[in-house]
């Protein structure tokens, strides 16, 4: 009876549900409802930028292939044709040097000049570079002739980003590193016409390259102007310079002042490049030669980017530094330099290809000051050493004309650089030296 009635009190008790696995099955279905969609809200954001990409894109594109290469030379008239036909021709045939062989025509050519650490060079480094001159007079001519062409029209192969090649970067170094020498040796020799051409058919390649509007080309053409301008200091000390040929020289540099490429341009052009090495990743679903794929995918999604939007905001921070460089490239660079350095955080932050693909704005403008104030220092020198009174230039540092005194029979010019006035203290610096003082051009009068 008792066993009875503790059954059916048993039976009686409410049945407790298993409540938990619903809850999870609640869970998972709100886990997927949110993820379609964030899935479709990424799609439609998605969508919507890159259509925006493309536009400005294709519109930016139009305008950098509408660009004008026409150019005087900078020594004589222009002759017909492009100068880059007849560099690519001639620097083939010098692709086949040994790293020995050109290893020693830069330790040759390299000008003793104030501020410079480098040794001398030993003589039989020096004999393996003249050995190379001679054998490649041929080519050097060539180079010379190409360089008096009207136009300087480098064809850039947009569609392949920054995986286009440059191979004329080596060759054309050891090129300029061998009118140095040549020019050099021709003015040891009192042959005073023969380094003049030269020293501007270095120059002109060397310009050339840095008027190509990308990166590379600009920083490398800087960077071998820089050789030229260096034996060109020490062409001005040489006591039995003749009034003519300063003139002329001065003349040359006139010419090579007449920037026809600044930094916003080189900026905007390697946004352009960088924006179809995008269009590339998005059409092939790969980053190729910008880095890891599978590490930098994972990178993108766990921010939130689609390789669409990732390409959408990086084109757009580009945007913001070549306006910012645009505006500023002509100011004071203390004015400048503050400015730069609020676009750093664009290198950063959630879009993780922006470390990858974004440059230093501050050391593209600083590369183009230094450079236009070595040319401008040197135009002034040599304009003196001629007789010829010209007013001062202006500094590119900070616009004001370049400093100038006369002590012991000396004569000082020199650029204000990055750290402001030092009155003269300072010396013809090698470039990326990062000690202070001005930039200093000192000759006898």
């Amino acid at each position: 009876m008792k066993a009875d009635q503790r059954q059916e009190t048993h039976d009686a008790r409410p049945r407790r549900r298993r409540v938990w696995p619903w809850l999870l099955l609640g869970f998972l279905g709100l886990l997927v409802l949110s993820g379609a969609v964030t899935a479709l809200r990424v799609s439609s954001v998605s969508e919507s930028r890159w259509k925006k990409f493309n536009t400005r894109q294709n519109e930016l594109l139009g305008r950098l292939r509408s660009g004008d290469a026409e150019r005087a030379p900078l020594l004589g008239e222009p002759s017909p044709g492009n100068a880059w036909d007849g560099y690519f021709t001639a620097l083939k045939g010098m692709e086949t040097l040994t790293e020995s062989e050109r290893d020693a025509a830069g330790e040759a050519a390299r000008a003793p000049v104030p501020g410079s650490t480098a040794s001398a060079p030993k003589p039989e480094r020096v004999e393996l570079a003249m050995a190379l001159l001679e054998r490649l007079r041929p080519q050097l001519d060539a180079i010379r002739d190409a360089g008096r062409s009207g136009s300087a029209m480098y064809e850039i192969p947009w569609h392949k980003g920054l995986a286009m090649e440059v191979p004329w970067i080596r060759p054309s170094r050891t090129a300029i590193q061998l009118f140095v020498l040549s020019a050099r040796r021709r003015r040891q020799a009192r042959d005073w016409e023969g380094a003049l051409e030269d020293t501007a058919a270095g120059l002109q390649l060397a310009r050339d390259a840095a008027g190509v509007p990308l990166l590379i080309h600009y920083l490398v053409g800087n960077s071998l102007t820089f050789t030229v301008l260096d034996e060109l200091y020490m062409t001005l000390q040489d006591p039995d310079l003749p009034p003519g040929t300063a003139a002329r020289i001065a003349d040359v540099l006139a010419r090579a002042d007449e920037e026809r490429i600044l930094p916003a341009d080189v900026v905007e052009s390697e946004r352009a490049l960088v924006n179809e090495t995008m269009r590339d990743a998005v059409r092939n679903g790969r980053l190729r030669d910008i880095g890891e794929p599978e590490a930098m995918r994972f990178l993108l999604w766990r921010q939130g980017f689609s390789l669409r939007i990732a390409a959408a905001d990086l084109d757009e921070r580009y945007e913001r530094v070549v306006n910012t460089l645009r505006e500023f490239q002509t100011r004071p660079f203390s004015e400048a330099a503050p400015q730069y350095d609020a676009l750093s955080p664009e290198g950063r932050g959630d879009n993780p290809l922006a470390d990858l693909m974004m440059l230093s704005v501050a050391n593209v403008d600083r590369s183009s000051r230094e450079m236009r104030a070595k040319i401008r220092l040197l135009r002034a020198g040599f304009s003196e050493k001629a007789g010829r009174a010209i007013p001062l230039p202006d500094d590119p540092f900070d616009g004001k004309p370049l400093g100038r005194r006369e002590e012991e029979g000396k004569v000082l010019l020199w650029s204000r650089w990055i750290n402001g006035d030092q009155g003269g203290k300072g010396t013809w610096r090698t470039q990326d030296s990062s000690e202070p003082g001005d930039l200093v051009l000192e000759f006898s009068k």
